[in-house]
């Protein structure tokens, strides 16, 4: 008998564990914190994301709590653009600054234009191999009617994470919005 209960009990366990990590990978994202980038955008991240401190080209990066994603953004103002120049020529530059860097630079997924509020997002997604692993790279142009600021922002997860990460880091580039006057500083 004490065979049948414990049987039981262990089937249960393997049964729901998979529930149980599913709840709680929902759950990580429900709460956000918003930062400020160079006191121009706010945008919103997950809870468990923290701030890369150590040294990086962006003017804020983001990490997931594993570390296995990664947001980076870069601020830009209109009036540093030459004459005949644009944001998106900037987004270009980008994009091909990192095609230089990686092997087996290509397009995954063709740019998605979303037009809404005054905003304008356009984003590019691209695999590229480097040190021998391959990553996603997520290139978003943000753009604002009346703005004269606008933000580059460069996203990483491997291939296999895409599925699980690709609506939060979707999520983190449309929740930006103009911050003229916060820090960089997480607001609770």
């Amino acid at each position: 008998m004490n065979y049948r209960i414990a049987f039981f009990v262990l089937l249960m366990i393997f049964v729901l564990m998979p529930c149980g990590s599913a709840m709680a990978a929902a759950e990580k994202f429900t709460g956000k914190l918003s930062y400020s980038v160079l006191k121009s955008f706010k945008f919103d991240f997950p809870r468990d994301w923290k701030v890369r401190t150590k040294e990086n080209p962006f003017d804020l990066q983001c990490v997931s709590r594993q570390e296995d994603a990664t947001t980076g953004i870069f601020v830009f103002s209109r009036e540093d653009i030459g004459d005949d120049g644009s944001a998106d020529d900037i987004f270009k530059a980008q994009i091909e600054d990192l095609r230089s860097k990686r092997k087996g630079f290509k397009l995954i997924e063709t740019a998605r234009p979303l037009n809404t509020g005054g905003k304008k997002i356009k984003t590019s997604v691209y695999s590229g191999t480097r040190n021998g692993m391959k990553n996603y790279y997520i290139f978003s142009l943000i753009e604002f009617e009346k703005y004269d600021k606008f933000a580059v922002v460069l996203q990483t997860c491997f291939p296999s994470d895409y599925v699980k990460y690709g609506p939060v880091l979707k999520e983190i580039v449309e929740s930006c919005k103009p911050a003229h006057y916060d820090r960089a500083v997480p607001k609770k």
